[in-house]
């Protein structure tokens, strides 16, 4: 997913819920030919298709003194009992709530620039996918197997002429097999 951003010019990938209502008015307006974001399940108003892609795995990520630096598979309980989670994706909270009852979060970041400032303090950690940028300087765990994965999907619009690079990629999806049906999808975020 990583390469996407390089193939295609205007498209979003790993929005925070902040910024998500933003980025769907620029994909109606024209300005972004795809979205790809986290899939809850829930349904966007016409004229917007989804098509499910992949699920990516999430580890946990954090500063290099923090007590979670180290190596190898983290303790659930002791993710679970760790109060001092930084959040920018209500998504990952969403799964993480999925496998049991965790502390809510101390700090909450506005951005990744902050979420990175944050790490960088060793004043937390947090639950991204493995190929999010902020992953490539900063420790990386594995979460316990079989792991949280993140579901995503496709959004585009409906009947407006893509350039040949988007129309061929969107062919290339609908040709393979959802990775997360719907339903699963939701499930994992109730």
């Amino acid at each position: 997913l990583a390469e996407l951003s390089r193939v295609f010019t205007g498209i979003a990938l790993r929005l925070d819920t902040a910024e998500e209502g933003v980025a769907l008015d620029a994909l109606l307006d024209g300005v972004l030919d795809i979205l790809v974001r986290p899939c809850d399940g829930a349904s966007d108003k016409q004229p917007l298709h989804h098509l499910h892609l992949v699920t990516e795995p999430l580890v946990l990520v954090c500063g290099t003194d923090h007590q979670f630096a180290g190596s190898g598979d983290l303790e659930l309980d002791a993710l679970l009992a760790s109060p001092d989670r930084i959040s920018i994706s209500a998504a990952a909270d969403r799964l993480l709530n999925t496998v049991g009852a965790s502390e809510p979060a101390r700090h909450m970041a506005g951005s990744e620039a902050q979420l990175d400032l944050l790490m960088g303090l060793n004043v937390g950690w947090s639950l991204l996918p493995e190929r999010h940028p902020l992953t490539q300087h900063h420790v990386t765990r594995p979460l316990p197997k079989p792991g949280l994965n993140l579901p995503l999907e496709i959004v585009y619009l409906a009947g407006r002429p893509h350039s040949a690079a988007v129309s061929a990629f969107l062919r290339l999806v609908r040709l393979m097999p959802a990775a997360v049906p719907k339903a699963e999808a939701k499930s994992l975020f109730q």
